[in-house]
């Protein structure tokens, strides 16, 4: 099993634009093209979709039991979400969350003029514990000017990461932001393959974002984070948009690859019903995972004819 996540405006991929594309896959196979290559051809042009794809051809290979049943061994921190439109709701939901024992804080920004948001990104840090951060977020809605005033506004403060402030191909004006502010800028939507990250790493930028949801699988999001650490460029980590199942496999990527800085696999919190039964959770501010449980998963280990070309991958896990 996998899990597909279609995020209109981060991605392409829609509903409709999935199910076209779980088609061509199935054309594929029904040619005779080994699973994991359909997938990684499908992943080529439908990213989100073929790491879905990819995702279920290794947890079938791993089986239920080390895949979805079996706790990660350790608790993950969190980031969380920091709602708020003026500085007094600002620092209601800062100090709420630190109550929580959340330290790292996530504001989003590039709404309004850079004054009044430096006003609200101030009052999350007056709010943080001293070993906290805040990160801001801008989804690309920055123009230039507005980035770089935030910026100067906000040197000085615990500000850790300023996430993606322009679009995923605006590098030379990433790199321009860099070179002329004190924040750690970070890329998140131009983040999309190993070149990418020898690319960030020469522009300046300071970390990279990377989510399983549009990685070729659990394997391949394990060597990016390794070639992240050999550029010497931080990494953040995580889907807050994924359900259980997605959360559940980053969880036990941020385990085997031993990240410490809050990871945002928190989709599964906010959803009013889960697609699968779960025994995730959170609690200080930290993220429990005890595995999955669902009816589906416990009907008998899925019937195929061929074994899949594993091989394919580059890098095998090894946790």
């Amino acid at each position: 099993m996998g899990e597909i996540t279609p995020l209109p405006g981060y991605g392409h991929e829609t509903d409709a634009l999935i199910v076209q594309a779980l088609g061509s896959f199935a054309e594929q196979l029904e040619s005779g093209i080994p699973y994991l290559q359909a997938a990684l051809n499908t992943h080529a042009s439908a990213p989100m979709t073929g790491s879905g794809l990819i995702c279920a051809v290794e947890t079938w290979e791993e089986g239920l039991e080390t895949a979805f049943h079996a706790p990660v061994p350790s608790s993950l921190p969190l980031a969380a979400f920091c709602p708020g439109n003026t500085p007094e709701e600002i620092a209601a939901s800062a100090t709420d969350l630190v109550g929580q024992g959340y330290k790292d804080l996530k504001l989003k920004v590039g709404r309004m003029d850079a004054a009044k948001e430096a006003e609200l990104v101030q009052a999350a840090c007056a709010a943080l514990p001293p070993e906290g951060s805040v990160r801001i977020d801008a989804n690309q809605r920055s123009s230039f000017d507005h980035a770089l005033a935030l910026c100067s506004l906000l040197e000085g403060y615990p500000v850790a990461h300023f996430e993606q402030p322009f679009g995923p191909h605006d590098w030379e004006d990433h790199s321009k932001l860099a070179e002329r502010s004190t924040l750690p800028i970070l890329l998140d939507e131009s983040i999309e393959n190993l070149s990418d990250i020898k690319r960030a790493a020469n522009s300046g930028i300071s970390a990279v974002k990377l989510k399983l949801c549009k990685h070729p699988g659990m394997n391949a999001t394990e060597a990016m984070i390794s070639l992240t650490r050999e550029c010497d460029l931080g990494v953040i980590f995580g889907n807050g948009v994924q359900s259980a199942l997605g959360n559940h496999l980053e969880a036990r990527i941020a385990n085997a690859c031993a990240l410490n800085t809050g990871i945002e696999s928190n989709g599964f919190a906010k959803m009013a019903h889960s697609p699968m039964e779960h025994r995730l959770r959170i609690a200080q501010g930290r993220l429990v995972d005890n595995g999955l449980t669902s009816p589906s998963l416990d009907k008998g280990e899925p019937t195929l004819e061929y074994t899949f070309p594993i091989e394919l991958l580059s890098t095998k896990r090894n946790a």
